[in-house]
C-alpha cells in the first residue's frame, strides 16, 4: 500500500508529519459524495471548492496540523526572545 511506503520513508524524519485524508473523506465502505451537507466532489476524482474547504477544516482539527502549528509558534517565540535580548 502506498501509505505504508510513505510511512516507512518518513520513519525517523524530524519535523515531518503525515496526514491521511481518507478517514475524513470516506466511511468504512464508501467515499461519500456528500458530508455534513457539503457536496464533496465535482467528478470522480476532484473535490469541489466547498469540499476542499471542508477537508481543510478537517486537516486543521488533525493532530498533524496541531503539531506543525505548535512548532511554528515555538519557533516564533524563540525568534522573538532572541531579538529582544540583542
Amino acid at each position: 500500500m502506498a501509505l505504508a511506503a510513505v510511512r516507512k520513508a518518513m520513519d525517523g524524519s524530524i519535523g515531518a508529519y503525515l496526514w491521511d485524508p481518507l478517514p475524513a473523506l470516506c466511511g468504512e465502505e464508501f467515499c461519500l459524495a456528500e458530508r455534513d451537507g457539503v457536496v464533496m466532489y465535482r467528478d470522480g476524482d476532484h473535490l469541489t471548492y466547498a469540499g476542499s474547504r471542508w477537508l481543510g477544516a478537517s486537516f486543521a482539527r488533525s493532530r498533524a496540523w496541531t503539531e506543525l502549528f505548535s512548532l511554528h509558534l515555538s519557533a516564533d517565540e524563540t525568534g522573538t526572545e532572541k531579538r529582544s535580548t540583542n
